[in-house]
């Protein structure tokens, strides 16, 4: 919210509040966030094999905070990821995803790779690419594998 005030040379008015355009997410939507994020932090340092104190220990926070990010009670930052990223040798971003679904981590980390070490001419090509594919995943859509054969009926001894 702005506060506004009376200009000079006018009567002096009360403030009023004029609402701002705020785009940020709402108090439910960051609570979501904030849980899913909770729920992916504690999978990766269990999936691990890590206790809190042992990441605390990694990283240089106490074990209590790493709780409150685990149960959502508190927001992790960017650069408490890139700390918990470097104790558990993964991106920090990868901790924003299911641990279960590592091989997509894996490969945002290449992508990752790809887009901040290659000449701007190759991403601007190499995206290209990858929107191309899609479009044409959503244009023709996987064929059915094929089915089957039935074998082919023996013939009835009896006749």
């Amino acid at each position: 919210m702005l506060v506004a005030h009376a200009k000079q040379g006018q009567p002096n008015m009360p403030c009023r509040r004029i609402p701002s355009a705020d785009t940020s997410l709402g108090p439910r939507d960051k609570a979501a966030e904030n849980l899913a994020m909770s729920q992916h932090l504690r999978a990766w340092r269990q999936i691990l094999g890590f206790t809190l104190k042992e990441v605390g220990i990694k990283i240089g926070i106490h074990y209590s905070a790493i709780q409150k990010w685990e149960t959502g009670r508190n927001a992790v930052g960017m650069p408490e990821l890139e700390l918990l990223g470097r104790a558990y040798d993964v991106p920090a971003f990868a901790l924003t995803l299911d641990p279960v679904d590592r091989e997509r981590a894996d490969n945002l980390a290449r992508a990752c790779r790809v887009v901040t070490q290659a000449d701007a001419r190759a991403v601007d090509d190499w995206l290209a690419y990858g929107e191309r594919a899609l479009l044409n995943m959503r244009d023709d859509p996987q064929p059915e594998p094929p089915r089957k054969k039935r074998p082919a009926p023996l013939d009835d001894p009896e006749k």
